[in-house]
């Protein structure tokens, strides 16, 4: 789920219609590499107006997590990991109207390397 505050959001992530445009791309978005949009709304708390959108969960844990966990992934794990998020920006960028996904980021934390005995 994602909650976007009316108020903290610029005129140009707003169609002409007034809607919140990230929710309204995310509807037409369809590949296997990038989360799929369920639902969407507008909540007002506090006197404050929201649009949220709810997309499928994904379960398992973060990549962030696993490293911390396992302290390393395999080549091939990395390599499958690279191709997935290769596919899925591959697929936006392709599209008539091309997307710029401007939030692509590694988390960063320090990870302590496995000990050599």
């Amino acid at each position: 789920m994602k909650l976007f505050n009316y108020a903290k959001l610029h005129r140009t992530q707003f169609d002409s219609e007034g809607n919140v445009l990230e929710i309204e791309i995310s509807k037409q978005i369809n590949h296997c590499n990038i989360t799929k949009y369920l639902d969407s709304g507008d909540y007002i708390h506090e006197n404050q107006k929201y649009a949220f959108v709810v997309y499928n969960f994904i379960s398992g844990e973060t990549i962030a997590d696993k490293l911390i966990r396992e302290r390393t992934l395999s080549v091939y794990e990395v390599k499958q990991i690279i191709l997935g998020v290769l596919n899925g920006l591959e697929y936006l960028h392709n599209l008539s109207i091309p997307i710029i996904h401007n939030e692509i980021t590694i988390q960063k934390r320090r990870f302590i390397p496995k000990q050599k005995y």
